[in-house]
């Protein structure tokens, strides 16, 4: 361990603390309290006809009679002995401070009335970092109060409810632990945060923020019969934001895997808080029989709860709130019967699998790792108010071909506060009985029966949900009485949650002077979310400019001058992991760039990042990016990714690379570099290279981007470069949603848009082409070798 030495508690106040007694209420077999050394000390404290404080009693099992055996321990070798003593009712204690390459092994046997309990001196104040990892083994285990953060797990697990394969933990609860940013720093290295071994384990009120590398956050395995019907219990968790992964792996939560799906589990998932679950399409990922989703909240998650595998699950009494977040979606409904009834979904945009409902079209006689028919399900009870799309008998194709049958589609609500043609039928839906639905704002009935269109007026309860003021529709939708999780009762109550602030304009702001490495000195001495405030001048950086932190850059606007950057290294900005950049009325020069090929205005780390960051340019010039050959406006590696690229209002000429290329991935896993590209009111002139390049290769559907918008600019002379390996002044493989529209295009190259999997949109409108051949769209097809 490193950092200061712990503050020892008196044995007699922690005692007390622990049962929440006045002090005279409690005798020690002790003469006296011990200094406590560098090494474990171990006390017994019996405690006689005191019930414990309803507070613990909620988080420990403690009998009235009973040996408390309190060990503190405050280095690794104390640890490992206090473990291997440890005795049902022992508590052992991990002292205040950083513990630093910490793979902590509970490996013990409590009793059903006598936990053995693994905590921290203060809760919050245990912090374990660097290459550190848990691993329990055993029964009537409890862990509570430790933090995971400033590191990553040395084996693909950060919580294990295992030692090792067959020897798992039972009857076993981690509580109140949190896991913040423990990263491997590998975007696509695979690991996750907790593995659900054994049988009637609990895992509750934890914090798990920041998964951002690949790997499910949190799953139960059932990979062995031992951990098969297993009645776990997860719930009163915050599962906090993790952002967008771009490829397959990002699930929040997954119980059970494709080759055991058959298997019944027996998990219950109430009453946890999935805020921002961005990872991919699926946040809940559900591939075993006979679980409990009950209570949640999902808020502005992008994806959906997903019913993957696995029969007879219950989906009851969750709250959906999109709040028109792009891609926020509902419930996907796959397989045999199963319920879904009593949910809330609100504001949701999602379409295609992350509909706001999503019943699926199966594979007929399909293997256990594709579509199973969906029958004898029910749905019912549910509100459904201003989503964008119902989606029945999804995914449709040749492969997709038995629709669903002997289900049920009754009593639910489904409301738009404008007409919309929210409800979409893919394919044959007679298997489907619906009855005593009611319609308002929705501008097609999916059947001739069970539909009563008429207009539905809305008001809030106590709870916050919305409801029909009409009394005759008391039995449509969501009953009255359901309870809407706080976000503030999940999670560990010690850990502050995130904000929903931006990460740009939220700092101070910093004026600064034209002359040499201005800009380089300010940034060094900037915090998140500074504004770097330039006058009228020129700038000369002799340095790159490294960004680990949201940074916005602004010069004088309208008649005021202009700032004007020039630079002397083979790029100008550097955006790191953790960084951003935002660029407002400056000019950007490369006159003074070094005569090398491969030069860039702004380039990402050219080593795998894990946070997603944002580049911004509003208002800005860039010309003569031309010293040498593939002189790029942005250059990316790969494993790095851009939640958003904005271009807008602002010129580019005289460049021979390309101004955007999101081209690295090219693995064909469904791994890009970017979810959200949008270019407006701009113009680009002499440019050699593309103006995007992105590419999104592969078959796999787990994903929603990318995304790319061109509107209102100007294109002169783009893309005719003899480097120009794409061959157009706009090329998009695999994206999902293009808009190109309102564009002139002079002299350039054409258009060409590759598409590959999904149901890709892609909108062109009044575009010219002068001197320009046709834009090119059509489906992937790979040449025979």
């Amino acid at each position: 361990m490193t950092g200061t030495t712990p503050n020892r508690l008196p044995l007699l106040a922690l005692i007390c603390a622990l049962f929440a007694v006045p002090t005279l209420a409690v005798a020690t077999g002790e003469s006296s309290v011990p200094k406590l050394t560098d090494t474990a000390i171990k006390v017994t404290a019996t405690v006689i006809g005191i019930a414990p404080s309803p507070a613990v009693a909620a988080t420990e099992v403690t009998p009235l009679e009973a040996t408390a055996t309190l060990i503190e321990v405050n280095d690794k070798q104390a640890f490992k002995k206090a473990v291997k003593a440890a005795r049902p009712g022992d508590r052992i204690v991990l002292a205040n401070g950083v513990w630093t390459d910490f793979e902590i092994v509970f490996s013990a046997h409590g009793t059903s009335t006598m936990p053995i309990t693994l905590t921290a001196e203060t809760k919050g104040k245990v912090i374990i970092s660097g290459r550190s990892n848990l691993r329990l083994s055993g029964e009537h285990l409890i862990v509570s109060g430790l933090v995971f953060k400033n590191g990553y797990s040395p084996t693909n697990t950060v919580i294990a409810f295992r030692r090792t394969k067959g020897e798992y933990a039972n009857n076993s609860r981690v509580t109140e632990l949190v896991i913040d940013h423990f990263n491997n720093p590998e975007r696509h290295e695979t690991d996750f945060w907790v593995m659900l071994y054994g049988k009637n384990n609990r895992f509750d009120h934890n914090h798990l923020e920041g998964k951002s590398n690949n790997g499910v956050t949190m799953a139960v395995r059932l990979d062995s019969e031992d951990s098969q019907q297993n009645h776990h219990r997860i719930d009163h968790n915050y599962f906090g934001p993790r952002p967008v992964l771009g490829s397959n792996g990002g699930e929040t939560l997954r119980i059970g895997t494709s080759h055991y799906s058959l298997t019944d589990s027996f998990t219950t998932v109430e009453n946890n808080y999935f805020d921002r679950c961005n990872g991919e399409v699926e946040i809940i990922s559900n591939k075993s029989g006979r679980n409990i989703f009950r209570g949640n909240v999902f808020f502005e998650s992008r994806g959906t709860l997903t019913l993957r595998h696995g029969n007879d699950n219950l989906v009851e009494g969750n709250v959906f709130f999109g709040n028109d977040v792009d891609h926020t979606g509902g419930i996907r409904l796959i397989n045999k019967r199963q319920t879904i009834r009593n949910n809330y979904l609100s504001g949701l945009t999602g379409h295609r699998f992350g509909g706001a409902l999503v019943v699926m079209n199966g594979v007929p006689n399909s293997p256990i790792n594709r579509y199973h028919q969906v029958e004898d399900s029910v749905i019912e009870g549910n509100t459904i108010i201003n989503s964008d799309h119902i989606e029945l008998a999804a995914g449709s194709d040749a492969e997709r071909s038995a629709v669903p049958i002997t289900s049920t589609f009754r009593n639910n609500l489904i409301v738009n506060d404008e007409e919309t043609d929210s409800i979409a039928v893919h394919d044959d839906i007679s298997g489907i009985r619906f009855s005593d639905n009611v319609l308002s704002g929705v501008a097609r009935t999916p059947s001739e029966k069970g539909f009563e269109s008429r207009t539905v007026t809305m008001q809030a309860a106590t709870n916050g949900l919305l409801y029909p003021v009409d009394t005759d529709l008391s039995a449509v939708g969501v009953s009255r009485s359901l309870e809407v999780l706080n976000r503030e009762h999940t999670g560990a109550s010690w850990y502050a949650k995130p904000g929903y602030e931006g990460a740009f304009d939220g700092g101070r702001v910093a004026k600064v002077s034209p002359g040499d490495d201005k800009i380089f000195d300010a940034i060094q001495n900037s915090g998140p979310g500074d504004i770097i405030e330039l006058a009228a001048g020129d700038y000369t950086e002799a340095k790159i400019l490294q960004l680990d932190r949201p940074i916005t850059l602004r010069g004088p606007a309208g008649d005021d001058g202009r700032a004007v950057i020039h630079f002397e290294r083979t790029t100008l900005f550097e955006i790191q992991d953790g960084g951003g950049l935002k660029l407002e009325h400056v000019e950007i020069d490369g006159d003074l760039a070094p005569d090398t090929y491969g030069n860039s205005a702004v380039r990402t780390s050219p080593y795998s990042m894990l946070g997603n960051y944002q580049l911004i340019a509003d208002g800005i010039s860039v010309k003569n990016l031309n010293v040498n050959h593939s002189f790029h406006f942005l250059k990316v590696a790969k494993h790095t990714f851009a939640q958003s690229i904005q271009i807008r209002n602002s010129t580019f000429e005289n460049i021979t690379g390309d101004v955007i290329a999101l081209a690295r991935e090219t693995d064909d896993l469904g791994i890009y570099n970017g979810e959200y590209v949008s270019i407006v009111n701009s113009s680009f002139t002499n440019v050699d290279g593309s103006l995007a390049n992105i590419y999104r290769g592969g078959t796999d559907e787990s994903t929603f981007g990318p995304h790319f918008t061109l509107e209102n600019c100007v294109l002169d002379t783009v893309g005719g470069g003899k480097r120009n390996k794409s061959n157009a002044s706009v090329r998009l493989q695999g994206v999902q949603v293009a808009t190109i529209s309102g564009n002139r295009f002079k002299n350039s190259r054409g258009i060409r848009v590759i598409e590959t999997v999904g149901d890709p949109i892609t909108r062109l409108s009044e575009n010219e082409f002068d001197g320009t051949e046709a834009p090119a769209i059509g489906p992937f097809v790979r040449a025979d070798n």
